[in-house]
């Protein structure tokens, strides 16, 4: 933490100097990043967020993937162990056919933002079987991919995990240099608080939800897609034994039975019935999760279903629309990030987004984080769930 509060004490200069690990060994190369010159170190990294699995970067987990693995090819290290063997397999076959797409609903393009470049390659996709692009996964791409993709529009990696701006369902250092690498762009994954620049805001965010992982945002939720089945299971199972953050429900550093437990114990738990209407586990129940649900009209999706009853129909509607405007911090007054407990971490998210319009702060609902906000979060600190 050290380095990163390092890091965060030296953002006001023009000047930021971090080192960069190149992924082939080589000592750490400095890089500037001026206020005055935002694409200084963009232009050094990619674009793309890999998914997991996806061994050549096309944004679908296929035959491919698996191919380049039993090759031993060094891309096919998809755990990041340093090693390519039978886990990466495992690993590929329990994300099998997964997408960009599906990561950040429309994000076809894996760029960790869904714009006009991801509704360009749908109308490419459109009337085929392209697995990239089809982003319900029922085999065609069509009018529901295209709702899915307007529903989420301008969404970015970044807010569907607070702070996770390369999509690995863990924030952590990694996210702090990808941050650095969009500082000042305008349609980026890092945008977190979706005000249009990546800015102080987002890195205060990003600190201020720093270690968190998908699993224990939703609790099992390994994968990020806001609902506990079987492909959570299945990534469990296949990095057993293993260090690996995303799985490690416990935060024991390993991968076991302990961890399993949790899986089995909240299957079938999804975000959208945490929060009841909270269909992308945002932490706010709003028009982008009104119009998923709309998307999904007349579907069996889990995460839409927010009743359980096998069906998304009008009676999830009126749940949705029941709750609409609703955050985790006014169900329970002062919790921001939804984990029945009002503690330093809200605290944290409140003064990141402090003089902002970022609604998943603001506790009264008065369109600006202030005094006002805080003292409600003070007066109800220590405070737990029913």
């Amino acid at each position: 933490m050290c380095f990163l509060k390092t890091l965060s004490c030296f953002l006001a200069p023009a000047v930021l100097i971090v080192l960069i690990t190149s992924s082939s060994g080589a000592q750490p190369v400095p890089m500037a990043l001026s206020a005055d010159e935002p694409d200084s170190l963009s232009k050094a990294r990619p674009v793309r967020y890999p998914i997991r699995g996806d061994a050549n970067d096309d944004c679908v987990v296929n035959i491919s993937d698996l191919l380049m693995v039993l090759s031993g090819d060094r891309k096919g290290d998809v755990t990041g162990d340093g090693v390519v063997d039978d886990t990466d397999s495992s690993l590929v076959l329990a994300v099998w056919g997964s997408s960009c797409g599906m990561r950040l609903l429309g994000d076809i393009n894996g760029d960790g933002v869904v714009n006009v470049t991801d509704l360009l390659r749908l109308f490419r996709c459109w009337g085929t079987q392209e697995a990239s692009c089809d982003i319900d996964g029922n085999g065609g791409v069509g009018g529901v991919d295209l709702n899915l993709l307007l529903a989420n529009w301008g969404r970015t990696l970044g807010i569907r995990l607070i702070g996770d701006v390369d999509g690995t369902d863990v924030v952590n250092v990694n996210d702090f240099l990808g941050l650095l690498g969009e500082w000042g762009q305008s349609s980026s994954s890092a945008d977190i608080n979706q005000d249009g620049t990546v800015d102080e805001v987002d890195w205060r965010l990003l600190q201020a939800n720093f270690g968190a992982t998908s699993g224990a945002d939703l609790v099992g939720d390994i994968n990020g897609d806001s609902s506990v089945g079987q492909v959570d299971l299945d990534i469990l199972i296949a990095v057993w034994g293993q260090h690996y953050p995303a799985a490690d429900l416990n935060g024991d550093q390993r991968v076991n039975i302990l961890d399993l437990n949790i899986v089995l114990g909240t299957w079938g738990n999804t975000a959208g019935r945490k929060l009841t209407g909270d269909i992308n586990g945002d932490w706010i129940v709003d028009d982008v999760d009104h119009k998923t649900l709309l998307a999904l009209f007349g579907s069996d999706s889990p995460t839409a279903d927010l009743n359980g009853d096998g069906s998304v129909n009008s009676a999830d509607l009126l749940l949705l629309l029941g709750n609409f405007g609703k955050t985790f911090g006014t169900t329970l007054v002062g919790d921001i990030n939804g984990n029945c407990h009002v503690d330093g971490t809200d605290k944290a998210l409140l003064l990141a987004a402090w003089g902002t319009d970022f609604p998943i702060s603001d506790l009264n609902g008065d369109g600006t984080i202030n005094i006002i906000d805080l003292n409600l979060l003070l007066a109800n600190f220590g405070a737990t769930c029913p």
